[in-house]
């Protein structure tokens, strides 16, 4: 009997450090949020802020660097008071890390900042300012920022771009281009716009603009659905070759004004010229629907993460499609965690393999200022094929 409790105490010794490096804990003692963005040379860089229990109109901006390895490198927490965070953070072409420093009391933002840090995490420039009254921040390319501007009655007045020096580079009028919200991707001398025609029901379409603001080119995304008018896009996932890939719902829209008649979802995966490599439906791949968190490039596949759809059974999925045909693989699954919902999910890529970045959150609806305070930044190992 003792022979067997040293055996037992041993293989626990040996089993407790393997199940630790399953999870790597970015978590305050307080609410945390954080997205990573990854460097070439392998580092992640985690923009968001770090809260204050009890009171989620304090929050602080932070700035973490993880090795390729999963350790800390460095971990920066901005000192000035109320609700703020650093995010649309960019690798930009002097080498230096642009980040976007906001203060949103009462979700409305006072205060839209640039800073911009070393590798090494040192404070180099800023604050650069960009506020603008009753502005929205949107996204961010190595070459440009962009933001929306509201009226007083809160209707869309204009979409605005600057540089990483804080000067103007253009506005748009909403419709001018595209019909509604776009997302703004990298471009070679601009910015690539995804988003739709003007009108409802429209299809989407895909626009490149220099840095002036003048059109470069525009193209349609065709449908596949046959008689679809209409599509919905997914965040878009920026690829490690440049690309991007997005889920794209057409739907086909007649006399009812409130339900398609019909619709199907796809997975498109972009080369960083915007043109189309391969577009892959669920149904034919048997997947009824993905809700899409994020994807990635993992040696021969693009990996998608699945968040459960409401009133389905509470696992991640991880959808293996192949590189190149965009044929799906094979699918792995992981259980959530007991009494906690996931709000966010981001692949991180280190040496150890592939991970995600979760913001967990306690799941109780009574209780709101305890589900604030919960929120947690977790890696966790993704299962692999």
């Amino acid at each position: 009997m003792r022979k067997f409790f040293i055996l037992l105490f041993l293989l626990l010794v040996l089993l407790i450090p393997a199940l630790a490096e399953e999870r790597i804990d970015l978590s305050t003692p307080d609410a945390d949020a954080l997205t990573p963005y990854a460097l070439p040379d392998g580092h992640i860089i985690f923009a968001g802020s770090a809260g204050e229990n009890g009171n989620d109109s304090n929050r602080k901006a932070r700035l973490v660097c993880m090795n390729p390895d999963g350790t800390i490198a460095w971990d920066y927490l901005h000192q000035a008071k109320g609700r703020c965070k650093f995010s649309n953070i960019q690798l930009l072409p002097d080498g230096q890390l642009g980040v976007v420093f906001t203060n949103s009391p009462d979700q409305t933002t006072i205060e839209a900042s640039i800073f911009k840090f070393s590798l090494e995490g040192e404070l180099l420039a800023g604050p650069i300012s960009i506020f603008t009254e009753r502005m929205l921040l949107l996204d961010s390319t190595d070459a440009c920022i962009s933001f929306l501007v509201s009226t007083p009655e809160g209707q869309i007045s204009s979409y605005r771009f600057v540089d990483w020096e804080g000067k103007p580079l253009f506005q748009m009028p909403p419709g001018s281009i595209m019909g509604g919200g776009f997302q703004a991707l990298p471009a070679d001398n601009g910015v690539l716009l995804m988003g739709n025609e003007t009108g409802f029901p429209a299809l989407g379409k895909l626009t490149k603009l220099d840095l002036a603001g003048s059109i470069v080119w525009s193209q349609p995304l065709e449908p596949t659905l046959p008689n679809a008018n209409h599509m919905l896009f997914s965040p878009v996932s920026l690829l490690s070759d440049g690309g991007f890939a997005v889920v794209v719902y057409e739907e086909v829209w007649g006399n009812d004004p409130f339900t398609p008649s019909a619709s199907e979802g796809y997975l498109l995966r972009f080369d960083k010229e915007g043109t189309l490599l391969w577009k892959t439906s669920f149904q034919q791949s048997g997947l009824p629907e993905i809700a899409l968190q994020d994807s990635t490039i993992y040696g021969n596949y693009l990996v998608a993460a699945e968040e459960p759809i409401p009133g389905e059974k509470r696992i991640w999925k991880y959808h293996w499609f192949d590189l190149n045909t965009g044929s799906l693989i094979d699918c792995t699954e992981e259980a959530m965690p007991d009494g906690v919902n996931n709000q966010r999910g981001d692949f991180v890529i280190l040496d150890s393999g592939l991970w995600i970045n979760r913001n967990l959150r306690q799941n109780k609806k009574d209780d709101s200022l305890t589900v604030l305070d919960s929120r947690d930044e977790l890696l966790m190992k993704v299962p692999e094929k």
